[in-house]
Protein backbone atom coordinates (compact mmCIF):
# COMPACT_ATOMS: atom_id res chain seq x y z
CA UNK A 1 0.00 0.00 0.00
CA UNK A 2 3.08 2.50 0.66
CA UNK A 3 4.43 1.70 -2.84
CA UNK A 4 1.62 2.81 -5.01
CA UNK A 5 1.73 6.25 -3.22
CA UNK A 6 5.33 6.36 -3.27
CA UNK A 7 5.05 5.64 -7.14
CA UNK A 8 2.07 8.69 -7.10
CA UNK A 9 4.23 11.07 -5.95
CA UNK A 10 6.89 10.00 -7.59
CA UNK A 11 5.09 10.71 -10.78
CA UNK A 12 4.10 14.07 -9.10
CA UNK A 13 7.47 15.40 -8.60
CA UNK A 14 8.50 14.21 -12.36
CA UNK A 15 5.60 16.13 -14.01
CA UNK A 16 6.49 18.94 -11.85
CA UNK A 17 10.17 18.80 -12.63
CA UNK A 18 8.88 18.58 -16.20
CA UNK A 19 6.79 21.55 -16.10
CA UNK A 20 9.66 23.28 -14.38
CA UNK A 21 11.57 22.72 -17.38
CA UNK A 22 9.41 23.97 -19.88
CA UNK A 23 8.64 26.68 -17.98
CA UNK A 24 12.96 28.12 -17.92
CA UNK A 25 12.54 26.44 -21.18
CA UNK A 26 10.21 29.47 -22.23
CA UNK A 27 12.10 31.69 -20.29
CA UNK A 28 15.43 30.90 -22.02
CA UNK A 29 13.63 31.08 -25.59
CA UNK A 30 11.89 34.18 -24.60
CA UNK A 31 15.44 35.83 -23.83
CA UNK A 32 16.92 34.41 -26.99
CA UNK A 33 14.13 36.11 -28.86
CA UNK A 34 14.75 39.34 -26.80
CA UNK A 35 18.79 38.98 -27.30
CA UNK A 36 17.87 39.03 -30.92
CA UNK A 37 15.74 41.82 -30.94
CA UNK A 38 18.42 43.74 -29.44
CA UNK A 39 21.38 42.32 -31.73
CA UNK A 40 18.48 43.66 -34.99
CA UNK A 41 18.43 47.10 -33.28
CA UNK A 42 22.20 47.20 -33.11
CA UNK A 43 22.33 49.67 -36.02
CA UNK A 44 26.36 50.24 -35.50
CA UNK A 45 27.61 46.63 -35.08
CA UNK A 46 29.61 45.24 -38.57
CA UNK A 47 28.32 41.88 -40.19
CA UNK A 48 30.80 39.63 -38.84
CA UNK A 49 30.21 41.10 -35.23
CA UNK A 50 26.77 40.46 -35.35
CA UNK A 51 27.23 36.62 -37.28
CA UNK A 52 29.21 36.08 -33.69
CA UNK A 53 26.51 37.30 -31.37
CA UNK A 54 24.18 35.45 -33.17
CA UNK A 55 26.09 31.98 -32.72
CA UNK A 56 26.46 33.13 -28.91
CA UNK A 57 22.70 33.61 -28.83
CA UNK A 58 21.98 30.64 -30.12
CA UNK A 59 24.61 28.41 -28.04
CA UNK A 60 23.49 30.59 -24.69
CA UNK A 61 21.85 27.68 -22.55
CA UNK A 62 20.75 30.28 -19.67
CA UNK A 63 19.13 33.77 -19.07
CA UNK A 64 21.96 35.12 -17.39
CA UNK A 65 24.07 34.00 -20.59
CA UNK A 66 21.61 36.01 -22.47
CA UNK A 67 22.08 38.74 -20.70
CA UNK A 68 25.60 39.03 -20.33
CA UNK A 69 25.24 38.66 -24.23
CA UNK A 70 22.95 41.68 -24.50
CA UNK A 71 25.47 44.00 -22.14
CA UNK A 72 28.14 43.16 -24.37
CA UNK A 73 25.53 43.71 -27.69
CA UNK A 74 24.99 47.73 -26.55
CA UNK A 75 28.83 47.98 -25.26
CA UNK A 76 29.85 46.92 -28.72
CA UNK A 77 26.96 49.13 -30.54
CA UNK A 78 28.00 51.61 -28.95
CA UNK A 79 31.60 51.74 -28.79
CA UNK A 80 30.92 51.28 -32.54
CA UNK A 81 28.61 54.08 -32.69
CA UNK A 82 31.33 56.45 -30.73
CA UNK A 83 34.17 55.20 -33.45
CA UNK A 84 31.99 56.42 -36.43
CA UNK A 85 30.93 59.65 -34.78
CA UNK A 86 35.14 60.50 -34.39
CA UNK A 87 35.93 59.41 -37.78
CA UNK A 88 33.17 61.53 -39.18
CA UNK A 89 34.26 64.87 -36.94
CA UNK A 90 37.67 63.65 -38.09
CA UNK A 91 36.60 63.76 -41.70
CA UNK A 92 34.95 66.93 -41.36
CA UNK A 93 38.17 68.75 -40.04
CA UNK A 94 40.29 67.15 -42.98
CA UNK A 95 37.80 69.16 -45.65
CA UNK A 96 37.38 72.17 -43.70
CA UNK A 97 41.31 72.21 -43.24
CA UNK A 98 41.38 72.15 -47.07
CA UNK A 99 38.48 74.70 -47.64
CA UNK A 100 40.38 76.92 -45.19
CA UNK A 101 43.70 76.31 -47.21
CA UNK A 102 41.48 78.18 -50.59
CA UNK A 103 40.86 81.19 -48.46
CA UNK A 104 42.62 84.59 -49.34
CA UNK A 105 43.32 84.89 -45.67
CA UNK A 106 46.53 85.80 -43.86
CA UNK A 107 48.72 83.06 -42.68
CA UNK A 108 48.56 84.26 -38.77
CA UNK A 109 44.11 83.94 -39.43
CA UNK A 110 44.57 80.45 -40.87
CA UNK A 111 46.51 78.76 -38.54
CA UNK A 112 44.61 80.43 -35.66
CA UNK A 113 41.56 78.75 -37.48
CA UNK A 114 43.55 75.57 -37.77
CA UNK A 115 43.96 75.46 -33.95
CA UNK A 116 40.45 75.86 -33.43
CA UNK A 117 39.63 73.39 -36.06
CA UNK A 118 42.04 70.92 -34.24
CA UNK A 119 40.27 71.03 -31.36
CA UNK A 120 36.66 71.58 -31.98
CA UNK A 121 35.00 68.23 -30.17
CA UNK A 122 31.72 68.43 -32.18
CA UNK A 123 30.25 68.98 -35.71
CA UNK A 124 28.33 71.57 -34.53
CA UNK A 125 31.70 73.48 -33.70
CA UNK A 126 33.30 72.84 -36.70
CA UNK A 127 29.72 74.07 -38.77
CA UNK A 128 30.06 77.36 -36.20
CA UNK A 129 34.37 77.92 -37.37
CA UNK A 130 33.29 77.11 -41.16
CA UNK A 131 30.60 79.73 -41.35
CA UNK A 132 33.12 82.34 -38.83
CA UNK A 133 35.90 81.40 -41.74
CA UNK A 134 33.37 82.09 -44.50
CA UNK A 135 32.60 85.47 -43.19
CA UNK A 136 36.16 86.32 -42.18
CA UNK A 137 37.22 85.34 -46.22
CA UNK A 138 34.51 87.12 -47.26
CA UNK A 139 35.31 90.54 -44.92
CA UNK A 140 38.92 90.09 -46.23
CA UNK A 141 38.09 89.64 -50.21
CA UNK A 142 36.25 93.08 -49.84
CA UNK A 143 38.90 94.75 -48.18
CA UNK A 144 41.67 93.50 -50.59
CA UNK A 145 38.69 94.88 -53.07
CA UNK A 146 38.60 98.33 -51.61
CA UNK A 147 42.50 98.39 -51.35
CA UNK A 148 42.92 97.71 -55.27
CA UNK A 149 39.66 100.23 -55.92
CA UNK A 150 41.50 102.93 -53.92
CA UNK A 151 44.89 102.27 -55.29
CA UNK A 152 43.37 102.42 -58.86
CA UNK A 153 41.75 105.47 -58.21
CA UNK A 154 44.98 107.33 -56.85
CA UNK A 155 47.07 106.04 -60.39
CA UNK A 156 44.17 107.68 -62.20
CA UNK A 157 43.96 110.66 -60.40
CA UNK A 158 47.95 111.05 -60.54
CA UNK A 159 48.06 110.21 -64.07
CA UNK A 160 45.21 113.32 -64.49
CA UNK A 161 47.36 115.68 -62.67
CA UNK A 162 50.32 114.94 -65.17
CA UNK A 163 47.63 116.04 -68.08
CA UNK A 164 46.73 118.95 -66.60
CA UNK A 165 47.66 122.17 -68.64
CA UNK A 166 49.79 124.42 -65.99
Amino acid sequence: EIMPSLVGSEMCIRADQAEEEASKAKEVSEAKDKAKQSLENAENIDSEQKASFEKKIEDAETIDQLLEIESNIKLSDDKAQQEKIAQELANSKQILEEKLEDTVLAPEQKDAFKDRILNAEKQAELEAIQIEIDQTDEIVKKEKELEENKKLLRENLNSQENLRPD
